[in-house]
């Protein structure tokens, strides 16, 4: 990907090193390390020129808008849903294996009634 972005997107990447604050003679120094420089080309960030270049000065707004008239003005049909992020996360809630973090689900009386337990023992001890 970075020999890509050198040889095609050349400017748009020198304006990305310019904008971090480096120049095209820091590259590959202790300035500007190879990783950053491919960290630059697989994920530039949103707004970076070499993002821009990349999608042809389209943004993933800009292809969802279209689609969405083309769709409407009966030009194009979309054969399936777009992925989202976190699709299908409401269904793995409660599993503690597939939330961040597993706990279990009491309800408020059940709840009382193990800190009054707890409260009890802590008491005879």
């Amino acid at each position: 990907m970075l020999t890509y972005c050198v040889g095609t997107h050349w400017l748009a990447l020198v304006s990305d090193i310019v904008a971090t604050g480096r120049t095209v003679a820091d590259m590959f120094t202790h300035r500007l390390p190879l990783l950053e420089l491919v960290a630059m080309c697989v994920a530039p960030q949103p707004q970076s020129a070499l993002k821009n270049a990349l999608q042809g000065g389209w943004t993933q707004t800009d292809h969802l808008l279209a689609n969405l008239q083309e769709g409407n003005a009966g030009l194009a049909e979309l054969p399936e849903r777009y992925d989202r992020p976190q699709q299908g996360m409401s269904e793995q809630r409660g599993t503690p294996s597939n939330t961040l973090f597993p706990a279990d689900v009491y309800e408020w009386d059940d709840f009382d009634e193990r800190l009054a337990e707890r409260y009890a023992q802590a008491k005879e001890a």
